[in-house]
């Protein structure tokens, strides 16, 4: 994705594809996810490792909040 904006609409296509699936195993359990997002900008010196441990920061922040939640890089700063 070239953007925070497309990168939010495709996640939220997941999120509504996500509630969709109805698993009667589960009862009334729901299947959730809690995910963190960062964009990689051309000519930043950052490395997979640097970028997936802002990633994982953002997931641990996302499983703070109820339900499907994605945290984006700018939002913790």
């Amino acid at each position: 994705v070239k953007s925070v904006q497309e990168g939010k609409s495709r996640i939220d296509n997941f999120f509504e594809k996500l509630r969709a699936i109805y698993i009667p195993e589960l009862g009334d359990y729901n299947i959730e996810v809690s995910m963190g997002a960062v964009l990689y900008q051309d000519g930043k010196p950052e490395t997979f490792d640097e970028l997936y441990k802002i990633a994982d920061r953002c997931a641990y922040f996302s499983k703070t909040k109820p339900g499907n939640a994605v945290t984006y890089q700018e939002e913790i700063g």
